[in-house]
């Protein structure tokens, strides 16, 4: 299995493909790993506050991202003419979402310090949603897809060449 080198793993998708037991791992792991961040959003402290507009928002743009950004994986792939989509993109996206994790932990340190300063940690717990929030989320979930389909594409263009 590859955590980090997508390079290593288009080459094994394009020269033999994951075998079933490997794309199980790539499957178990990735549900798991986005299941895991579902739930833990799920614990926020919110002290009574409860979700505001720009929660709404995020959740309709990630069901929009999640809704085309698979739809796109799948055409890039070829569609009902293409080869092996599951294994594509679960074992690619689980490496992509891992990396992109890297860049999400950037990305909020830059806005927390950026929008809350660095004395007001322990305020943070207790805001609501802010525009702010939704860039970030927004950027990432746009660099999370837009990888995946890339490296999805050129698997795929690997095979048919």
């Amino acid at each position: 299995m590859y955590f980090w080198k997508i390079e290593s793993l288009k080459g094994e998708l394009t020269q033999k493909g994951l075998s079933q037991n490997n794309l199980f791992k790539y499957i178990f792991i990735y549900v798991f790993l986005l299941n895991l961040l579902v739930e833990i959003t799920g614990y926020i402290d919110l002290e009574g506050m409860g979700p505001n507009n720009i929660d709404y928002a995020l959740s309709v743009v990630w069901m929009l991202f999640v809704s085309f950004g698979t739809y796109f994986c799948y055409t890039v792939n070829g569609g009902a003419n293409g080869s092996n989509f599951a294994e594509r993109y679960f074992s690619i996206g689980l490496v992509v979402f891992i990396r992109s994790l890297a860049i999400l932990v950037v990305m909020m340190l830059i806005m927390f310090v950026m929008v809350f300063g660095v004395n007001s940690l322990e305020d943070a717990d207790n805001l609501p949603t802010k525009w702010p929030d939704a860039v970030v989320w927004i950027s990432w979930m746009t660099y999370l897809y837009s990888q995946t389909i890339y490296h999805i594409n050129q698997v795929a263009k690997r095979i048919n060449a």
